[in-house]
């Protein structure tokens, strides 16, 4: 099964809001979505857009790996993360480096590939209606069971 993955972060207000990291896991051939996670942080001082891109691209991995996926791609709209990852450019945050490290280890053992998507080529809008629900979730403005496109058993799990 061919498959790939999208990932977003969020912090609003950035820094120091709300921080969701979600991805979500489709099969090439049929574009079902076939995994999905959000994960949300407490507001917090520390709390940046960067960091949520991060945390939403090593819950992707951490899934895959787990499940014993290799060779699959992960598309994210973070350029940032994209391009430091790559090698690009540098990662000069103090805060980012073990984040950025985890992701070049991880994307390694998975024999996986991180692709940058400009935010309006992105034609895969699943995950930013999931990272933007658990964004309302958290904040209390919507309950858990009203996500617009497809539902996970909870959020930080499989779909079934």
């Amino acid at each position: 099964m061919g498959m790939v993955f999208y990932a977003k972060g969020l912090c609003d207000p950035d820094p120091g809001g709300w921080s969701i990291a979600a991805w979500v896991g489709r099969v090439v051939d049929t574009g079902e979505p076939f995994a999905s996670e959000a994960e949300e942080t407490h507001p917090c001082s520390v709390n940046r857009s960067h960091m949520a891109e991060y945390r939403a691209l090593l819950n992707c991995l951490r899934y895959a790996k787990g499940a014993g996926h290799q060779g699959f791609e992960v598309r994210m709209g973070s350029k940032l993360v994209v391009n430091q990852v790559a090698g690009q450019s540098r990662c000069h945050a103090p805060d980012l480096r073990p984040l950025y490290e985890d992701s070049i280890a991880l994307l390694r053992e998975c024999k996986a590939t991180l692709v940058w998507v400009p935010r309006g080529h992105n034609k895969n809008r699943e995950v930013e209606r999931l990272t933007c629900y658990a964004y309302e979730v958290a904040a209390g403005r919507l309950p858990e069971n009203k996500m617009p496109l497809f539902t996970p058993t909870r959020l930080a799990t499989p779909i079934e």
